[in-house]
């Protein structure tokens, strides 16, 4: 039997994708019997700022109580010199590990398919790209002390192999 792709978007903050259509603004407007202006306008921009951080909040509220175990985060960064791999890295949790992933972004897009999550967060040099893979039973007893010991010409196949997922 085929495993069906399941894809979930958990955030956006890209305003291109009418995520907080000027619709949702009036008609928010309307039922708290406020006043509505211009989609262009600073009382527009400052909802959907508050909207984006109520999702941004309870996002990460869901993630503390049911994403509460160690993760690895892989991936790439967008530099103006071109594209760098990152070094798998270690994180206690789901939430910490996407903070991390958005540190210090202009935008940023969290989807989940089929159990890894996966960020997209731009910046004014580019795009990074990583992936959060939730670790198997070898993977949380491993020293995560001694994971830059290892050679870094085999350090892929290390990681698949402590940690089940494919590159």
């Amino acid at each position: 039997m085929k495993r069906e792709l399941v894809e979930t978007r958990l955030f956006t903050d890209d305003y291109s994708d009418k995520i907080y259509s000027y619709e949702e603004y009036k008609a928010y407007c309307e039922d708290m019997e406020k006043e509505v202006y211009s989609d262009n306008s600073n009382p527009y921009w400052e909802w959907v700022s508050e909207q984006e951080e109520f999702w941004w909040e309870e996002l990460m509220g869901a993630l503390e109580i049911r994403c509460n175990f160690p993760c690895i985060i892989t991936g790439s960064c967008g530099t103006w010199q071109g594209r760098r791999e990152i070094c798998p890295t270690y994180m206690d949790n789901v939430k910490d590990a996407i903070k991390k992933c958005c540190n210090d972004i202009d935008n940023v897009e969290i989807e989940q398919k089929n159990g890894e999550i996966k960020v997209k967060a731009s910046h004014h040099d580019g795009t990074n790209y990583f992936t959060i893979h939730k670790l198997n039973a070898r993977g949380k007893n491993i020293n995560k002390d001694n994971w830059l010991d290892k050679d870094a010409n085999n350090i892929d196949k290390y990681f698949c192999k402590i940690y089940g997922y494919i590159l």
